[in-house]
């Protein structure tokens, strides 16, 4: 499959996936102006509601940054110089993204002691995204 065929695909995959997804935060963001803080610790101690903030989260990291190699790419004629950006945005997700405090988190909290597997990390997810 070609390339930019591939990324169109995951850049409209990951758009459908957000639609629902941004309703449902867009809304209960709405009830969190009324709670206090344990209620928003018990919200998002529900395995539901904090799987649905990480797929919400991950979906909107791929598609901001297929969408930004899209705009460089369309948009930016220099080679040495697309290369460049290109560079930082995979460099800049890498940094600022590889975070496993997330999963350690969960396991951590776990009513049913299930292990979280080193390779589910949400760093390693983002890298997998990226070079699939």
């Amino acid at each position: 499959m070609n390339s930019y065929l591939s990324k169109w695909i995951r850049q409209r995959s990951t758009s459908v996936v957000l639609i629902p997804l941004t309703f449902w935060f867009v809304y209960h963001c709405i009830i969190f102006s009324k709670l206090n803080y344990p209620d928003l610790v018990l919200f998002f101690s529900s395995y539901l509601n904090s799987s649905l903030f990480l797929l919400m989260m991950i979906s909107m990291l791929v598609h901001a940054r297929l969408g930004c190699e899209t705009i460089i790419t369309d948009y930016v004629s220099k080679k040495k110089l697309k290369k460049i950006f290109i560079l930082i945005i995979n460099n800049q997700e890498l940094g600022l993204f590889y975070d496993d405090s997330v999963f350690k988190y969960l396991y951590k909290n776990s009513r049913f002691g299930i292990p979280v597997p080193q390779i589910l990390t949400l760093g390693r997810l983002l890298i997998l995204a990226k070079f699939h």
